[in-house]
C-alpha cells in the first residue's frame, strides 16, 4: 500500500491557483507530476484536498475547537448568509413585512442554485465508500431526511401561490425541454 502526505504549504498553493487561475485539481496534480517523479497518486491528492477543504470550511466557522468538536456542528451551520440580502431581525426595520404590493420586492430574498451543476455527490456508489464528510452542514440538508420528506409528500402537486410566478416558471428552458431531467429524486 502506497503511502502519501501533502504539506499544508502545497494545499495552499493549490487552493490559491484553483480560485486565481482557476487551476483544477487533475492540472494542478499533473504539474506536480511532471516536477517530481511521475508517481501516480492522483486519487490520494483528491482525498487530500477533499480533506483540506473539509478542515478549512469547519476552522472558518469556528467549529474546530468546540467541546463537542467537529461533530457537535448542526445542520445548517456553515452556511455563508448573503449580505445583500435582507434579513429578518438583523437588518429590517420594523413593520418590514406590512410592505404594500408596490415595494415588497425591496424586502425579498432570492434562494437560488446555478443550475450549470454537476451533483458530483449523485453517482457516489455509496455513502460507505465515499462518505460525505458535512453533510448537512451548509446548503444542502442531510440525505436521509431529505428522502423521507419525499416519502411523506409524494404525489402531492406543488402549490404555486403567485401567478407571476407562475407565469416566469413556464417561461423556463427547463419547461420548454421535452426531457429536462430531474435526475436528483430517486
Amino acid at each position: 500500500m502506497l503511502k502519501t502526505a501533502a504539506t499544508f504549504q502545497l494545499l495552499c498553493n493549490f487552493q490559491l491557483l484553483s480560485f486565481e487561475s482557476k487551476a483544477s485539481a487533475y492540472e494542478f496534480y499533473h504539474s506536480l507530476v511532471r516536477l517530481t517523479d511521475n508517481t501516480d497518486c492522483y486519487n490520494v491528492f483528491l482525498q487530500m484536498v477533499h480533506e483540506w477543504q473539509h478542515l478549512k470550511i469547519v476552522k472558518h466557522f469556528g467549529h474546530g475547537h468546540e467541546v463537542s468538536g467537529i461533530d457537535g456542528t448542526s445542520q445548517g451551520e456553515c452556511v455563508v448568509i448573503c449580505p445583500a440580502c435582507p434579513q429578518p431581525g438583523k437588518d429590517l426595520h420594523d413593520g418590514w413585512a406590512l410592505a404594500t404590493k408596490a415595494n415588497c420586492w425591496l424586502y425579498a430574498t432570492f434562494l437560488a442554485i446555478d443550475v450549470n451543476f454537476h451533483l458530483k455527490r449523485h453517482n457516489v456508489l455509496s455513502n460507505e465508500t465515499d462518505p460525505s464528510m458535512s453533510t448537512g452542514w451548509s446548503y444542502f440538508v442531510e440525505e436521509t431526511d431529505y428522502k423521507s420528506y419525499l416519502a411523506q409528500h409524494l404525489g402531492e402537486a406543488q402549490e404555486v401561490h403567485d401567478p407571476d410566478l407562475l407565469s416566469c416558471m413556464l417561461l423556463t428552458p427547463f419547461h420548454r425541454k421535452a426531457h429536462a431531467p430531474v435526475t436528483m429524486l430517486k
